[in-house]
């Protein structure tokens, strides 16, 4: 029994021992790194790996995006897996590259993976790589650099940014939140303002379409005489102008007088009406 139980665990041990694994890093122009494990490994057992920096956003799942067992004890990061043969490590480091007067360094430390391909931040000039790179493919302004070999170091500088500071910028998922505040407190007035015309235009057409459908055809003609005497008329004026009998002329311009649309103003010659 002991033989077999022996057995078990050294075939465990050794298939736990067998395996390959390629490591992705994507650079930044902030600094900050995505960092990318990829194992082939035969089920089941354990493994692990050394992880760089300081990790974020840790995720550990199998090539069906399940996620598994693991534990992180300082730089080792221990896997279990059962059935799966992929196993798939992701996590992002906030400012891991260096600077040192105008250059920008990104350093690997000695890390026990098959292959290591970086991908540097667009419009990248390389001044040193050490050692050299198997493989380096250019591609939409971008170079991308293959190594089978670490540490590694990689020395460069992007034209655009003034690397002579340090390169501290907000999350790349997030506008800054200064610009954002800006932009609010800038666009916070024109938003009021128009806001406000639409309101005042709104509540004009439709207090002006409702009093049009609430007057009558006798008020609409009361109201046409006064516009063709430049807005104001007396009492009588309108009476004699419309030939009506002088309660009836009272009713009508008292009713418009209700509604708002005209004032009525004593002066000794008799009632002055006015459009408001």
């Amino acid at each position: 029994m002991k033989p077999f139980i022996f057995l078990f665990f050294t075939i465990l041990l050794l298939q736990s021992s067998s395996f390959q694994m390629n490591l992705f890093v994507k650079v930044y122009e902030d600094g900050g790194i995505d960092v990318k494990y990829l194992l082939q490994v035969e089920p089941p057992g354990e493994t692990n790996l050394t992880v760089f920096g300081e990790p974020k956003f840790l995720l550990v799942v199998n090539r069906f995006n399940e996620p598994l067992d693991y534990n992180l004890i300082n730089k080792t990061l221990f896997v279990t897996f059962i059935e799966s043969k992929e196993i798939i490590v992701t996590y992002t480091v906030d400012e891991y590259v260096n600077v040192t007067g105008g250059l920008i360094t990104f350093h690997l430390p000695r890390l026990r993976v098959d292959k290591v391909t970086v991908k540097l931040p667009n419009s990248s000039i390389i001044y040193d790589l050490n050692p050299l790179p198997n493989e380096i493919y250019f591609a939409n302004e971008s170079i991308t650099l293959v190594f089978t070999v670490t540490p590694l170091t990689i020395e460069y500088t992007i034209p655009q940014l003034n690397v002579s500071q340090p390169i501290i910028t907000p999350s790349r998922e997030t506008p800054p939140p200064q610009d954002l505040y800006s932009y609010v407190t800038l666009s916070l007035p024109i938003i009021l303002t128009i806001s406000a015309v639409v309101i005042v235009l709104y509540v004009s057409h439709r207090f002006k379409r409702k009093i049009s459908l609430s007057l009558t055809e006798e008020e609409r003609e009361v109201i046409s005489f006064l516009k063709g005497k430049g807005g104001a008329a007396y009492q009588s004026e309108i009476r004699e102008g419309i030939n009506l009998p002088v309660s009836t002329a009272w009713r009508r311009v008292k009713r418009l007088e209700e509604k708002g649309i005209v004032e009525i103003i004593k002066t000794p010659r008799g009632n002055l009406v006015r459009l408001k």
